[in-house]
């Protein structure tokens, strides 16, 4: 919990760790905690299928955060039939959508195991080869990642938060800031742009490539952006063959093949598998991947492979999915007790 009042827009530290979902968002956007936990779902529904106290809170979020003409792309995107919209305007209606927050920094939390597995798995043997990183959070949503790593490392860690959401970008640049000042936040203006940057020591693109809606480009911006040794993090769902979901791109499908073949010859594979191959195409999946662009230390490349490895166990498994659970049950309770 926060130890001191300040206004909206501004942040106090806490531990982040034994904090609540909700805590920093409400903070910073100055907002109720009880609205913000009524505007995300329980479980993963699409849209339309939401309960009616889900859907109005999500409303009135969109009369605080977006425009007019914002809402009208969005709910486009929800309606629509998959080829009614072209990849730029799917793209583009992230640009104000203030879920990429709320409902990520939810969804980001029930993940933070999986994170402090990276932090100690690739982020420290990387963070202790080379004494200072550079990571980024690409389609950052919250970024809390990054947030993670500022609060363990503070100066030792540069986190750059990249988004097309602006609402995304400023908070996730705020919170990191508390910690690392020389964190920064990239708004992606251009939705059809690869990024533009070089020397990365880690790049998470979780949930992200899916979404992109010049792919091929997009990814290569990636690979290019990576140091020698620098390790990129992605999990590539979707089907060549298959209709995009609402939210994600033609691009990205259409091309997934290619993309999964140019991170193979161009990058190392760590951890992960690519998914099977038939006729072809790769089929359906959500793994993650962890892909080092050559050349890479052998020791570094020996100690992040061994960790990955141990903390893929499945008695880790198990663990992480009690950890979540009480996650969740703690929130209730702090949530139900500001009421």
């Amino acid at each position: 919990m926060s130890t001191e009042r300040v206004e909206p827009g501004r942040l106090a530290r806490r531990a982040i760790r034994r904090a609540a979902w909700w805590e920093e968002p409400a903070e910073f956007f100055g907002l109720p905690p009880a609205l913000l936990e009524r505007a995300v779902a329980p479980r993963r529904v699409e849209a339309g299928e939401e309960p009616p106290a889900v859907r109005a809170a999500r409303a009135e979020l969109e009369r605080r955060f977006m425009s007019p003409a914002g809402v009208a792309l969005l709910e486009r995107v929800r309606t629509a039939a998959a080829d009614a919209l072209s990849d730029q305007e799917r793209s583009r209606s992230w640009q104000e959508y203030i879920f990429v927050c709320v409902n990520a920094e939810r969804r980001a939390f029930e993940r933070m195991d999986w994170y402090d597995r990276v932090i100690r798995a690739v982020a420290q043997p990387l963070l202790e080869a080379r004494g200072r990183l550079t990571v980024v959070d690409y389609g950052c949503g919250s970024s809390l990642f990054t947030r993670m790593l500022a609060e363990d490392w503070g100066d030792r860690v540069i986190p750059i938060s990249v988004d097309v959401g602006r609402h995304a970008v400023e908070f996730s640049e705020a919170r990191n800031r508390l910690y690392s000042p020389a964190a920064r936040g990239v708004l992606i203006e251009d939705v059809m742009a690869p990024l533009s940057m070089s020397g990365v020591d880690l790049i998470l693109a979780y949930g992200v490539f899916e979404h992109l809606p010049n792919a091929p480009a997009q990814i290569q911006g990636l690979i290019d952006a990576l140091a020698p040794g620098g390790v990129l993090i992605e999990n590539y769902s979707g089907h060549s063959s298959e209709t995009p979901h609402k939210s994600d791109t033609w691009s990205a499908y259409r091309t997934r093949d290619e993309n999964l073949d140019r991170l193979s010859r161009q990058l190392e594979l760590l951890h992960g598998v690519l998914p099977p191959r038939r006729d072809g195409v790769y089929e359906r999946d959500r793994g993650e991947r962890y892909w080092a662009k050559p050349p890479i230390e052998a020791r570094l490349r020996e100690h992040i492979v061994q960790r990955l490895r141990r903390d893929n166990a499945q008695w880790r498994r198990l663990w992480r999915v009690m950890v979540r659970g009480a996650r969740r049950a703690c929130d209730t309770r702090l949530l139900l007790g500001r009421r």
